[in-house]
């Protein structure tokens, strides 16, 4: 990163420090080294991770994302038609390595896998996690293919011989190398070494936020002391004196972690101490927290939040509301943000399973509570129902499911409406049809109950 800079007036005597920019990183070849850097210091991952650390907003993101990435693990509607291939995915891709490649991919932009060979050298007998902090790509050759990694403890100190860098076979089919490589790397426009993490343009707000945090914690622990101005009443130093004081002076109480410390000044005589004058904001309070809402807004639009209530931040619009929106925001966000790490992380589960022959078909199980509510999944069309034809062509169904009566509510029916009833007279019917029964049994079941009919 850059460091601060200072400018001055025409007259020199006032000092104007500025705050660094907050860029991308640098990544450039270096013709004595067989690495790429990745940073101006060579250390752009450790940046990433302070942002991580520093940032409450952008560390629960980074958490809760890469869980709901990997979810309960890798599940198959083969498992059971496909038994001993199950099984050989389940012991070459653990739960936790699994995790860790979904952490680093979404902290840190991608992730790198160790690739271990059978003896003979044609199979792999295991795939395991790797920090990808730890790494340094080697440089492409002439097709643009990488065919090298490097491997250190401490890139800060790789020029001493416990931390001095190993280099390893980038992975390929038709290598036999025992232990091999493998860089799992989205595209990023721009980045072909080290891809940019996704939530790139929030960083410089995580920043903001951690900041923030320092500056009220050092306020607090040293007791809420003001800025200060600081005038000097001995006399005007040249130039070159006036920046070594400058430069002494800031790198003793400059930054938030300096917030509140007590100055102490030895004087020859009043006359010539110098003064110590506060610097007072309008304010300051409202300004922070709108900084801090700032922030934390501008990092969830950097990680593609639908919805802070699905990281646990709560929203004003009741409860009722909140529901609804969980529901909505939950499957959007699986679908748009969750899905893509996942189809990337399962092409490259699927391309490792082919060096070994197997082909199954692998997704991730979700964390989803929403799936298990009817609301979530989809409508199935309704079903026909069973008809039978009837001789005059109409189709009734087999199945009535239309509510009935009981025997005992449609006696107790047809005693409450017989008083209404009227009687008729025997002259008044009329002949429909005759039949010859031969069968007395069924015969008295024809009149069952009904003997003045016989």
């Amino acid at each position: 990163m850059k460091e601060p800079s200072t400018s001055k007036n025409k007259k020199d005597n006032l000092l104007l420090l500025e705050l660094s920019n907050y860029t991308s990183p640098e990544i450039s070849e270096n013709p004595s080294k067989k690495w790429i850097k990745y940073g101006d210091d060579n250390d752009y991952f450790g940046y990433l991770l302070d942002r991580y650390k520093g940032s409450s907003t952008n560390h629960a993101l980074i958490n809760g994302i890469s869980q709901m990435i990997v979810g309960e693990g890798l599940e198959s509607k083969d498992e059971t038609t496909q038994e001993e291939n199950w099984e050989q995915v389940n012991s070459l891709f653990t739960y936790q390595d699994l995790s860790r490649w979904a952490f680093d991919y979404k902290g840190l932009g991608f992730y790198m896998q160790q690739i271990i060979l059978s003896k003979d050298g044609s199979k792999i007998a295991r795939v395991k996690h790797t920090p990808v902090q730890n790494w340094r790509s080697g440089k492409a050759d002439s097709n643009g293919v990488v065919n090298e990694y490097f491997y250190s403890d401490d890139w800060s100190k790789y020029t001493q011989p416990k931390y001095r860098p190993v280099c390893y076979p980038a992975y390929s089919p038709e290598k036999k190398d025992p232990l091999q490589i493998m860089a799992v790397k989205p595209y990023r426009a721009g980045s072909f070494y080290y891809p940019n993490v996704d939530y790139q343009g929030a960083l410089q707000y995580a920043h903001i936020e951690e900041e923030i945090s320092n500056f009220h914690i050092n306020n607090l622990l040293n007791g809420m002391f003001p800025s200060l101005l600081i005038n000097f009443n001995n006399g005007e130093p040249d130039s070159d004196t006036r920046r070594e004081i400058e430069s002494s002076i800031n790198n003793k109480w400059g930054g938030t972690t300096s917030t509140g410390k007590i100055i102490i000044a030895f004087n020859d005589d009043k006359d010539r101490a110098a003064s110590v004058d506060p610097v007072s904001q309008p304010d300051l309070d409202k300004m922070f927290d709108l900084l801090s809402k700032e922030s934390s807004e501008k990092i969830m639009i950097g990680h593609r939040v639908t919805s802070p209530a699905l990281f646990g931040v709560r929203s004003g619009s009741g409860l009722g509301n909140n529901a609804d929106e969980l529901r909505v925001a939950a499957i959007l966000f699986e679908e748009t943000v969750i899905r893509p790490y996942r189809l990337m992380m399962l092409e490259n589960i699927n391309q490792l399973l082919l060096h070994n022959g197997v082909k199954i078909d692998l997704s991730f199980k979700s964390l989803n509570p929403f799936k298990k509510f009817p609301s979530y999944q989809e409508e199935k069309p309704l079903e026909t129902p069973n008809k039978m034809d009837i001789a005059d062509g109409t189709e009734l169904s087999k199945e009535d499911d239309r509510p009935y009566m009981t025997d005992d509510q449609q006696d107790a029916l047809l005693d409450a409406i017989d008083p209404y009833g009227e009687p008729v007279d025997g002259k008044d019917w009329f002949e429909v049809d005759v039949a010859d029964v031969h069968d007395e049994e069924e015969e008295d079941k024809l009149f069952e109950g009904n003997e003045s009919d016989r």
